[in-house]
């Protein structure tokens, strides 16, 4: 790990402070990927499920349901060893079975939550690292964005699902900032309608490149964009007074 921190240096508060006071801009790097020491077997594959937390509905008593237009992310599901079967009379709307799918995701807590209830079960957040990103990437794939800078977000109403990805990207060893729009209106019929709040992630890693498996979104990635921002920014610095601590 020589190399990754070989523009950094470690320096006192009192150095860190004087350099603050002066205008400059200060940071300290992301964390080394976090390696949780879980074997626990995943009842669903981190992909699909990720998936379907993303663009997949699990309100209907009896299955679940994914909407894509996305053949890469259909074809990566049946991979997984799951049926995909487009709903006759739909251009977009796909029944998910296979691997008793259907009473795993009861057991895991997840059905009949709408948008703004998903989350991600804690087994997936704790899974090892390969699983982690294969989440990540069925989460990113169905909701994710990334723009022509590079810059990678992923948008929902569930606050609870918000915190969870940050969970996850943080042991990645990403930052993930999560920015709130509170309830803002549109006009429905000529009604005045209310949006839930809506959470808007911006993240950042070393390992951007991986976050997506949907090759259009792969494209806009740059691979250089970590690279040169791999640091969280000392903002500010104030007296909390004496606690008692470990470093």
């Amino acid at each position: 790990n020589g190399s990754r921190y070989s523009d950094f240096s470690i320096r006192t508060f009192d150095e860190i402070k004087d350099l603050l006071d002066k205008g400059a801009r200060v940071g300290i790097p992301f964390c080394d990927i976090v390696r949780f020491n879980s074997n626990n077997e995943l009842p669903i594959s981190p992909y699909t499920l990720g998936a379907l937390l993303g663009d997949g509905c699990v309100t209907y008593p009896y299955r679940q349901v994914l909407t894509c237009n996305d053949d890469e992310i259909v074809n990566r599901i049946r991979r997984d060893g799951y049926n995909v079967d487009k709903i006759r009379g739909s251009k977009y709307a796909y029944n998910v079975t296979g691997n008793e799918i259907r009473v795993k995701i009861d057991n895991l807590g997840l059905r009949g939550k709408c948008g703004s209830e998903k989350f991600i079960p804690s087994i997936y957040k704790y899974a090892n690292v390969q699983d982690r990103i294969s989440l990540i990437q069925g989460l990113f794939d169905t909701d994710g964005t990334v723009d022509t800078r590079g810059c990678i977000s992923y948008g929902t109403t569930s606050l609870q699902l918000a915190l969870d990805i940050q969970f996850v990207i943080r042991s990645l060893g990403g930052r993930c900032n999560i920015k709130k729009e509170i309830n803002k209106t549109y006009k429905c019929n000529g009604e005045i309608r209310k949006c839930k709040d809506f959470y808007t992630l911006i993240i950042n890693t070393t390992i951007n490149e991986h976050i997506f498996q949907l090759q259009r979104k792969i494209d806009r990635v740059h691979r250089n964009y970590a690279r040169g921002k791999r640091r969280h920014r000392i903002m500010s610095y104030r007296l909390v007074g004496k606690k008692q601590c470990r470093c």
